[in-house]
């Protein structure tokens, strides 16, 4: 009942019974693939720093219990619009690369089928 309120609030068709993975599955696993590598040295701390804010963003943004099929262009516009009014281009570009990869790997792991959210501004 509660995620169909905010469904609707967000002006988006509710669905009757939920299925599929939620952002919060999507960006726990990916922080867990992402902690390996610092513990192989194959990323620094500082990079996993940076993806676990990022990760902290989407999950805020979207909604760490929203499905991640029902997540829409639109979903992403705001999330870079929020973004932009923060940072100047660099650090942007960089947040936004840092979001694709999360999606990319919730793909290439077979988390997610919506091959659309890798390809984007």
């Amino acid at each position: 009942m509660a995620r169909q309120k905010d469904d609707l609030l967000a002006g988006r068709t509710p669905r009757a019974k939920a299925e599929g993975r939620v952002v919060q599955e999507l960006v726990n696993r990916f922080r867990s693939a992402k902690r390996h590598f610092v513990d192989t040295h194959e990323i620094t701390q500082r990079t996993f720093t940076d993806l676990f804010d990022t990760r902290q963003r989407v999950g805020e943004n979207f909604g760490w219990d929203r499905l991640v099929v029902d997540l829409a262009p639109e979903d992403f516009d705001r999330l870079r619009r929020q973004i932009a009014k923060q940072w100047r281009p660099t650090r942007l570009g960089n947040e936004i690369r840092r979001v694709r990869s999360l999606f990319k790997f919730g793909f290439e792991a077979g988390l997610i089928r919506n091959a659309w959210m890798l390809i984007g501004r």
